[in-house]
């Protein structure tokens, strides 16, 4: 499959608790590469590397019967994410900051009875530091990954809308086909790239 790396690293998330969801994984006749909000499936038989097989859990159930279908071009999709406003951009960062347990010395002292004894802090294992994870703008804008596109009666995150949009142009379609269905808009919509790559994304709740 042409892009075949690039296309299911896409769809993959390297720190979910599951490890299917780490690398692309062979069940049947397909291959499918997740995280908890897309999925890609592709006739394996187009594919080109060995992929882990795996039984549990089956994510062909993920591909529902749809009654209704519409075919989106690239263009109607970068023209939906366009209209995303620009955010600053932040990125996640480490900060050492003295322990507040030890207060940066690193051993703590505890007693009982007459009898003192000095330890390791067991908040920070005897470093004196606790680490605080924080986001900091890089001085950037990008376009809000938050903003919604709304297809029909289905609600998508920019993000995810972004996923297809870059897998399309990865595979060299101008077109994808969605299937959907007009009684639920919480419910999965599939988008058939071609007739052996599909994508599924779940849609959100749209308060509005």
């Amino acid at each position: 499959m042409k892009n075949e790396t690039e296309v299911f690293n896409l769809f993959l998330d390297e720190e979910s608790i599951y490890l299917y969801q780490h690398e692309p994984i062979r069940q049947g006749n397909f291959v499918y590469a997740c995280n908890n909000h897309v999925m890609a499936r592709v006739f394996a038989n187009i594919t080109e590397g060995e992929y882990w097989k795996v039984q549990y859990p089956d994510l062909s159930i993920a591909f529902i019967d749809t009654v209704n279908k519409r075919v989106l071009t690239r263009k109607f999709i970068k023209d939906s994410m366009s209209k995303a406003p620009l955010v600053d951009e932040t990125m996640e960062t480490d900060e050492l900051l003295p322990c507040e347990v030890c207060k940066g010395r690193g051993q703590v002292t505890w007693t009982f009875e007459d009898y003192e004894k000095k330890d390791d802090c067991p908040a920070c294992n005897g470093s004196g530091y606790s680490i605080e994870h924080k986001r900091v703008p890089t001085g950037n804008k990008i376009p809000d990954p938050e903003f919604k596109i709304k297809i029909e009666n289905k609600t998508f995150r920019l993000e995810l809308v972004k996923v297809l949009f870059t897998a399309m142009e990865l595979a060299g379609v101008n077109k994808v086909t969605m299937h959907y269905n007009n009684s639920t808009c919480n419910e999965q919509s599939i988008f058939n790239l071609t007739p052996y790559i599909d994508v599924v994304i779940m849609p959100i709740k749209d308060e509005n």
